[in-house]
């Protein structure tokens, strides 16, 4: 017999402002069955490269805890609710709502998902080993984040573009403000428009992971795009399978549709970037009154 199950993935967020987050554990539930399950990765190596700081005792405290919260939740199921507190099958987000998962900052769950399958708790574990436990395996590649990005992109500039750093209109971060967010760009410089950079590193194992990171900068740039106008240049990166990845392909249409998208950059095209900004520069100075003080870029 087959029942219908639904789950979400619980993950940490090891920098909130640039929204990177890994997957850490599982909570899975089967009405029909009324079968509860959920399993934290207390094993921290993988995070500790994303995260050099982590405290390791204080994130297996913070499972415990986890744990902890999602044993209380499992006491819902079974009878264990008020009578007449819930109709029907009490659903995973209703047994979520006292946990930790949904009231801390660094913790979260991510979107609901479902399925069939003839055995729930066998499935739960499949699932759990897909998405949480197989990255703990060791990887000959190293994924390419922001930050090792964004210095491909300096390391570029030292080897075409020496000189750039002491020339006018070109600033080490640039914020800019929407109606309802904020965003410190890494660079930026002026051609008549404010022009800002920033990297956008698309190297991810899991194709939703991509699309939602895409997804997250259309919603800036539609908030910011209602600001001072600005225009931006991302320089992306692909996953470890290649540029033809066709969530990364999807993932870079989606950005190059959002609103103030200049050009997008991709990291083995890295001189373009500085060309286009040479280009700018070089147009501003001569047109800048001679007594314009240059804002300096840093690393």
């Amino acid at each position: 017999m087959s029942y219908r199950y639904e789950y979400r993935l619980i993950y940490y967020v090891f920098h909130v402002a640039a929204e990177e987050r890994v997957n850490i554990g599982l909570v899975f539930w089967c009405p029909e069955t009324m079968e509860f399950w959920y399993k934290v990765n207390t094993r921290y190596g993988r995070l500790s490269k994303f995260f050099p700081e982590l405290d390791g005792r204080a994130y297996r405290r913070m499972c415990n805890s986890v744990t902890q919260s999602l044993e209380d939740a499992g006491m819902r199921v079974g009878g264990f609710w008020p009578s007449g507190e819930v109709s029907g099958s009490p659903t995973l987000d209703w047994m979520l709502e006292p946990s930790i998962l949904t009231n801390s900052n660094v913790l979260g769950v991510g979107s609901l998902k479902a399925g069939i399958t003839d055995e729930p708790i066998r499935r739960a574990a499949e699932l759990f080993t897909e998405y949480v436990e197989r990255y703990d395996q060791p990887s000959t590649t190293e994924r390419v984040d922001n930050v090792a990005l964004w210095q491909r992109v300096i390391n570029q500039r030292d080897m075409s573009s020496a000189g750039l750093a002491t020339r006018p209109f070109v600033s080490d971060e640039v914020k800019l403000e929407g109606p309802t967010y904020d965003y410190a760009f890494r660079m930026g410089w002026v051609n008549g428009t404010q022009q800002v950079a920033e990297p956008i590193s698309f190297d991810y194992a899991k194709s939703d992971s991509m699309i939602e990171r895409a997804n997250t900068w259309v919603g800036r740039l539609t908030d910011l795009d209602r600001g001072a106008p600005f225009e931006l240049t991302a320089i992306v990166h692909p996953p470890a399978g290649g540029k033809e990845n066709d969530s990364y392909q999807r993932a870079v249409r989606l950005l190059r549709q959002a609103p103030r998208v200049r050009a997008l950059i991709e990291s083995d095209h890295l001189e373009s970037l500085w060309e286009l900004i040479l280009k700018d520069v070089a147009q501003n100075e001569v047109d800048a009154p001679k007594d314009h003080r240059a804002m300096r870029f840093n690393e």
